[in-house]
């Protein structure tokens, strides 16, 4: 897998008064990219991780989040990459551990340089999940240098939340009277035959706008959750303490 510089060139002047001669920077976009571990430098887990790299003065730090009474699986599959040091983060849920690195292995180092990747999530079945933000443009060559490892590769835009899962206006209306109807209700009483009567529309329109709304909701809702352990409080307070008083594994 080629390696880049880690800074994107969003913008690029020439000479010229009063900025004329720019040329304006390209937007950045969330996505998500799928793909097998392997293809992505990991193998296998021991259960589901999650994985942030930040690049010191020297060297690198990897802060991965756990479930509770996982970390010491976790540390053990690290220690096939050679960390300098192991580190546990005390009395939380969910677990977070620290591993140092003087270099990262080369396809760990080769992945991160391409684009800029929030973090990484790794499951026990297989599957990777990569969180970049970056430019269009470095995000297609990222793909498409991990495409010369498998064609198993599925991009799509990260969705933040229900309220912006992009839903239609009829894919709601549809949705809402689906629900004011019971059709989710369980035991499930309505059939989706019984739906489309109720709502004079064939059956092949409703399922077509219900299953479009339920991927995007739960596309986004996945997302979200992602996300959102990074942002609590708990995990930065205890990579805080990581930082104060580490315990050795």
């Amino acid at each position: 897998m080629p390696t880049r510089s880690s800074s994107a060139e969003t913008s690029e002047e020439t000479d010229g008064e009063d900025g004329v001669g720019r040329i304006p920077s390209e937007p950045v976009v969330e996505k998500r990219v799928d793909l097998p571990c392997r293809a992505a430098g990991f193998t296998t887990p021991p259960c589901k991780v999650q994985l942030k790299f930040l690049q010191e003065d020297e060297g690198w730090t990897l802060v991965a989040t756990t479930p509770p009474a996982k970390p010491p699986k976790v540390a053990q599959w690290l220690e096939d990459r050679d960390p300098v040091s192991i580190h546990i983060a005390p009395g939380l849920s969910p677990k977070v551990l620290r591993a140092n690195f003087d270099e990262l292995p080369t396809d760990w180092e080769a992945l991160l340089t391409m684009a800029d990747i929030r973090f990484i999530e790794v499951n026990p079945g297989g599957a990777a999940s990569i969180f970049v933000e970056d430019t269009s443009a470095r995000i297609e060559e990222l793909v498409s240098s991990l495409e010369e490892e498998t064609a198993d590769v599925r991009v799509r835009e990260m969705q933040s939340g229900p309220r912006e899962a992009g839903v239609t206006a009829r894919q709601q209306e549809i949705l809402s009277l689906a629900v004011a109807h019971g059709y989710y209700e369980i035991p499930h009483n309505l059939t989706l035959r019984d739906l489309a009567e109720k709502l004079d529309l064939s059956v092949g329109t409703v399922s077509q706008l219900l299953r479009r709304a339920e991927a995007r909701i739960i596309t986004s809702y996945v997302d979200a959750v992602s996300e959102s352990r990074w942002e609590r409080e708990s995990i930065r307070e205890s990579i805080e303490t990581l930082d104060l008083a580490p315990s050795d594994v």
